[in-house]
């Protein structure tokens, strides 16, 4: 079974959700009021994923991952997702990978945690290290709480993933460069 077909269910009940508000709606949230736009998809969601049964780490992680790449294109936070840099496998690098490897200072490095295995989380972390030397500039999107230093955003309807998207505006907008300074003309 390929990837898209193990997420395409995730992704499917993911959608269902963003359609069901409108235009509006979504636009008004993701600018004014992510965090409770966050929680309601997830406590929506996380309960349906699992009753088809893909709420371990790996399913969260795709759904997670799918749900902020659409918050990050609709806010306007430039972003590149599923790449690959040195080798080295990058679920979201915000803003891109030539400020990664020009300035990691100004970067951000996104890791879903797809595994229960905390040194297979380690040693993960310690490939992107090799790409983003700022380590407070690695963090977690997890499942499960993790014990690693890194800032780990925990998926789940009362939990901190619904501040990413707060959390990234504010690394963004802590740094004065054209590559975060995108405004969308109606």
């Amino acid at each position: 079974m390929s990837s898209d077909d193990w997420t395409s269910p995730i992704k499917e009940i993911l959608y269902a959700r963003i359609d069901s508000l409108t235009e509006s709606e979504l636009r008004a949230a993701i600018s004014k009021d992510s965090k409770n736009l966050i929680r309601s998809v997830l406590s929506d969601c996380i309960p349906k994923i699992a009753n088809i049964g893909r709420n371990d780490s790996k399913g969260i992680a795709a759904f997670a991952e799918s749900f902020l790449h659409y918050l990050l294109t609709n806010a306007l936070i430039p972003s590149q997702r599923k790449i690959t840099v040195n080798g080295i496998c990058v679920d979201i690098v915000i803003p891109d990978v030539r400020v990664l490897a020009s300035n990691p200072q100004k970067a951000l490095v996104l890791f879903f945690v797809r595994d229960e295995d905390t040194s297979a989380i380690r040693t993960s972390l310690e490939q992107l290290k090799k790409i983003q030397p700022t380590s407070e500039n690695i963090w977690l999107v997890s499942k499960n709480t993790q014990s690693l230093p890194n800032r780990t955003y925990i998926v789940d309807a009362s939990r901190n993933f619904s501040d990413i998207l707060e959390d990234i505006r504010g690394f963004a907008n802590s740094w004065p460069s054209s590559k975060f300074r995108i405004f969308k003309v109606s």
